[in-house]
């Protein structure tokens, strides 16, 4: 084997070592239960043996939760740490192994001085796979020469902390963070990381889909050369400006696969230009690929006078680099959308003229936006100069934030390019003075294919299509041609202080103005507060007003109160009003306003996008005629909604009922007022994570009371994941044809009392259509015990009522069952009925649930032995558990197949086992205990019998920051541990024995302090004897330490 180079080796979960030691010279990596690299031979077994290994420079020990050595042998055990240079002909180890790979085990080990620190020193790249929440950067202080770091695998969400650790990282070159998950924030804006920084040659980001930003504030990265970043979904850029302006080194970039990237290069508030240039004056290569939403690289100008290699694929929003110019002198052809091209004016309007043609014929390209863009017109003037170029499939098109330097949007020619456009909306264009421009037209025209037309914060608009002042030959007699939409059925008109409100015809008028538009056809109007004062004086076209059957009112200024009815009063015929994207607190207010009977003409409501809404108010008397007549009602996205009526209300004439995304709501009407829904028709229930029922009963009905839907067709629930039941008492739906009940996990039936549906002849659970075979109850309950049943893993998250889903279900494949935030459960997890309907539980996780008492609630009659098939038990933050297990077990319940207990932060437990189950742990291999500060024994006493409890595979006991823990096992017992190979002790003051005997078959490490080095113990209850020697001698000298300085300071004080 002497030729061997390279082994690797891994998920072997049976492997116990790799090599024997009399063939074995060295070593690589992977598997579950490895606990040694180079066994022992037993043929020489009184020898000691040295593995020199002079040319192994890398070694990489990740995930090996059982590794314990490099090389066993009885006699000699230590890791790492009898590495020694060799003779003059020899090469010294120490100067060759250069790569270590890390995990926490690994850090642990050398935070415990378990590595010696000529090697460390030695060390030129590490790599650490941590599992933890937070980054140990002390491990960097113990290998000063790195010069790569790489990091994965982690759960932390900042890496590099504010507080500055002594001369780390001082030879960094390489920076390399990958699969951390949780990380938001790096840190390299610290000051301390300023040095190292600058010296960073590659720095590359791949999957940390939790990272906001690569640095908060400006860094100089004065000697990178390669930036790569991939896999980063909640980056919206990658740098500020001044940051960039820093890479004169670089010449390699890839961004990849970021889904929230709009720019590369982010401008720094207030204080840059569109004018403002940025330089890369070494980067050769430029990779972006599938961001799906970047726009641009950067706002302002760029200069690449190295750029050789660009490639641009699967960026379908980015039009051109930069809105700027853009110098690349050595760029001669680039690679969009798959192609390579070649550059024959400049970058921009190469780019330009590709994306044209692939949105043109693309014909899942329904919708474009074109936003933050100074280049409109030269898109319009490419887009007309293209031989038979036509936006074939394009339906809606948006201008966005541009700035538009003709001061209008739309050239009219271009209209004939857009066949099929059927809304248009431009916002936000500050310089806009008119939408088309008809200045060429000289016919009347009719636009017949556009429906929409949003004009939203244009704060310089005047009109629709620009007017003609000058002589028009075409029309001798001084009018402009008419421009008709027969189609645009909706208009919105939003925050146009400028606007000429009175342009704008419902029919041709006789004696027309300078120019006319006509929108013969329209229904929908939306307007601002200002342009309904406009409405209310007069301001608008009465042809215009007297077709509108629905208003639309979009307030986005901060406004309080809802507007006085009396601009209904101009609108005769309109029959629904929507309410959307404003501040107001209430709609229909307690006194009585002027012209409410207006609202009376009024058969739909919706009500959409209001966060601040608390209260609609239609519970007030006033509005009793307007309730009744209402025929539709729609509630979406009012968040802080409370509920939908504070009291009794009939919507007698009601059809249609809609609420979604209303997080604010427990309940969605009383009995009383769904009583009064004898007309609804159609009701449907979406994404309301409160709701915990749809009808709430009041306090004098029983499970009895009966609510009939005489009239419902259509029922649907969709992500109510509170939703218990649709009603307590007794339900029946005569005309029920369509049920569709989604993502509801908690509710089983719709009510728990009878129901009947006659017309039913099927349901949709989930996306399952399922035949009714005898009534509706049955066969959701049937759907939801199958599911359950079914299940391998359940996360149960702040569920109210647990008991519920508990009540006689067998969980027949449950593997995994997590209960966490569950502030509603009752004092016991698991009651001890349930525990045979649990036949294949491996692992109880239970956390943060601030009711519990008792984990397994073990009272019972029963005479017949269960063997619970449990091997993990988590159990964290449970502030009020009292006992594990309440009753003792004995005769009734065996847990012999624990394998793992970890127990942190739970102050009222007193132990952890009763006795009963502590005797027939005979599987158990780890058991940790943390931060329990009510702990006195982890093993209960119950009888003054002297009996031995054998912990046949123990191998890891961590006890740690249990101050009141007295001993491991109170009264007579006599603990074994045949197995035990290490024992955490740390920060346990009161804890001076673990039994009365205890037994140990082979040296174990004993760890006494967080980092110290552990010492070897071949007697338990002597190694509590020596620590608390020691502390008490530690405590001694602080105190003398103390009484000296007191002495000094008075003597100081005398002189």
């Amino acid at each position: 084997m002497h030729h061997l180079q390279e082994v690797c080796v891994k998920e072997c979960e049976g492997l116990t070592s790799v090599f024997p030691a009399s063939k074995d010279k060295y070593l690589v990596k992977d598997c579950k239960r490895l606990m040694t690299i180079s066994a022992e031979d037993n043929i020489y077994q009184r020898t000691k043996l040295d593995l020199t290994c002079p040319f192994v420079r890398s070694l990489e020990l990740q995930g090996l939760s059982s590794f314990k050595y490099f090389y066993y042998n009885s006699l000699y055990c230590d890791i790492l740490t009898d590495i020694e240079s060799h003779t003059v002909n020899q090469v010294g180890t120490e100067k060759l192994f250069k790569c270590l790979s890390l995990g926490e085990n690994g850090v642990d080990m050398i935070l415990q001085r378990e590595f010696k620190r000529n090697i460390l020193h030695n060390i030129k790249a590490l790599t650490l796979c941590l599992g933890s929440d937070v980054f140990r950067y002390k491990i960097l202080e113990q290998v000063p020469n790195i010069e790569k770091l790489v990091v994965c695998d982690g759960s932390f969400k900042k890496m590099f902390c504010r507080e500055s650790p002594d001369n780390v990282l001082q030879q960094l070159k390489v920076l390399r963070l990958e699969f951390l998950l949780e990380l938001v924030f790096i840190g390299l804006e610290n000051s301390w990381t300023d040095s190292f920084v600058r010296n960073l040659e590659i720095f590359e980001v791949i999957n940390c889909p939790s990272l906001k930003n690569l640095v908060s504030s400006t860094l100089s990265f004065s000697n990178l050369r390669c930036l790569k970043v991939k896999n980063c979904h909640s980056l919206s850029y990658l740098l500020t400006s001044s940051t960039a302006k820093c890479l004169g080194k670089l010449k390699r970039m890839e961004i990849e696969y970021c889904d929230s990237i709009e720019e590369i290069v982010c401008e720094e508030d207030g204080e840059e230009s569109d004018e403002d240039e940025i330089i890369f004056p070494q980067l050769i290569s430029l990779n972006l690929d599938s961001l799906s939403k970047l726009t641009r690289f950067y706002r302002g100008n760029l200069g690449f006078p190295s750029l050789e290699e660009l490639s641009v694929t699967y960026c379908p929003e980015m039009i051109t680099l930069c809105v700027g110019t853009i110098i690349a002198g050595k760029l001669f052809q680039v690679k969009l959308f798959e192609e390579v091209i070649q550059v024959k004016i400049d970058i921009n309007s190469t780019m330009r003229k590709k994306y044209l043609r692939k949105i043109a014929s693309s014909s899942w390209k329904e919708s474009l936006e074109f936003r933050d863009r100074t280049d409109l017109q030269e898109m319009w003037c490419l887009s007309l100069q293209i031989p038979h170029f036509c936006f074939t499939y394009l339906k809606t098109f948006i201008v966005n934030k541009c700035k538009i330097s003709s001061y209008s949007v739309l050239p009219f020619s271009l209209l004939s390019l857009l066949p099929k456009l059927e809304t248009l909306e431009i916002k936000n264009c500050d310089s806009v003075k008119t939408i088309f421009d008809v200045k060429c037209t000289t016919k009347d025209t009719s636009i017949t294919p556009l429906k929409k037309l949003v004009l939203q914060k244009l704060p310089n608009l005047e009109t629709v299509c620009s007017e003609v002042t000058e002589a028009n030959p075409a029309h001798p007699e001084g009018t402009n041609p008419i421009i008709t939409f027969p189609c645009v059925s909706w208009l919105t008109l939003l925050d146009l202080p400028n606007f000429k409100h009175n342009t704008i015809y419902g029919i041709h008028d006789d004696a027309p103005p300078t120019f006319e538009l006509i929108i013969p056809n329209l229904e929908h109007l939306t307007v601002g507060k200002n342009e309904l004062k406009m409405i209310v004086d007069g301001e608008f076209q009465r042809n215009l007003l007297d077709k509108l059957k629905v208003l639309g009112l979009c307030f986005d200024i901060e406004c309080d109160e809802f507007p006085d009815y009396g601009f209904l009063q101009q609108l005769p015929n309109v029959k629904k009003l929507v309410v959307c994207s404003s501040s107001f607190k209430g709609i229909f207010f307690d006194r009585r306003p002027n012209n409410c009977e207006l609202l009376s003409q009024l058969k739909e409501l919706r009500l959409e996008s209001l966060e601040e809404l608390v209260s609609i108010g239609l519970e007030n008397s006033w509005t009793e005629a307007f309730v009744r007549k209402l025929e539709t009602f729609e509630v979406i996205s009012c968040s802080s909604l409370e509920n939908l009526v504070a009291c009794t209300v009939s919507f007698s004439n009601l059809i249609c009922l809609k609420v979604e995304s209303c997080d604010n709501l427990s309940y969605m009407f009383t009995s009383s007022t769904a009583k009064s829904l004898g007309q609804v028709q159609r009701m449907e229930i979406n994404n309301c994570k409160s709701i915990v029922e749809i009808v709430s009963r009041e306090r004098e009905e029983t499970d009895e009371n009966e609510i009939i839907f005489s009239q419902l067709n259509c029922l649907k629930l969709d992500s109510l994941l509170n939703l218990r039941w649709f009603y307590r008492g007794r339900l029946s739906f005569p005309s029920l044809e369509e049920l569709s009940v989604i993502d509801c996990d908690v509710m089983v039936t719709l009510c728990p009392s009878t129901l009947k549906a006659d017309k039913l002849s099927q349901v949709t659970i989930g996306y399952d259509n399922i035949p009714l075979e005898t009534n509706l109850n049955s066969t959701t309950l049937k759907k939801f015990k199958t599911e359950i049943s079914e299940l391998e893993k359940l996360e149960l998250k702040s569920r109210p009522k647990l008991a519920e889903i508990w009540h006689e279900f067998c969980f027949s494949e449950l593997a995994t069952l997590i209960v966490e935030d569950c502030q509603f459960l009752s004092d016991e997890v698991l009651p001890f009925r349930l525990l045979p309907l649990l036949p294949k539980l491996k692992t109880l996780q239970v956390r943060n649930c601030d009711n519990v008492k008792v984990i397994f609630d073990v009272k019972s009659t029963q005479e017949r032995l269960i063997t619970f098939p449990l091997k993990k038990l988590v159990l964290s933050k449970l502030p009020n558990l009292e006992n594990v297990w309440n009753e003792d077990t004995r005769g009734i319940l065996s847990m012999r197949h624990l394998e793992q207990v970890f127990v942190d932060t739970c102050k009222s437990l007193k132990s952890v086992f009763p006795a009963s189950i502590g005797k027939e742990l005979v599987n158990l291999e780890d058991l940790v205990v943390k931060d329990c500060e009510g702990l006195m024994a982890i093993v209960a006493e119950e009888s003054d019998e002297n009996e031995e409890i054998i912990f046949k595979r123990l191998q890891v006991l961590d006890l740690r920051k249990l101050k009141e823990l007295t001993c491991f096992c109170a009264g007579n017992f006599t603990l074994s541990f045949p197995s035990l190979e290490e024992v955490h002790v740390i920060e346990c003051s009161s804890m001076k024995t673990f039994s009365a005997v205890t037994k140990i078959d082979n040296p174990t490490r004993w760890y006494y302090s967080e980092y110290a080095r552990p010492r070897k113990e071949t007697d338990l209850n002597s190694a509590l004897h020596r620590n608390s020697e020691e502390e008490a001698l530690d405590a001694s000298s602080a105190i003398n330490s103390s009484d000296s300085d007191a002495d000094g300071d008075s003597d100081h004080g005398d002189d």
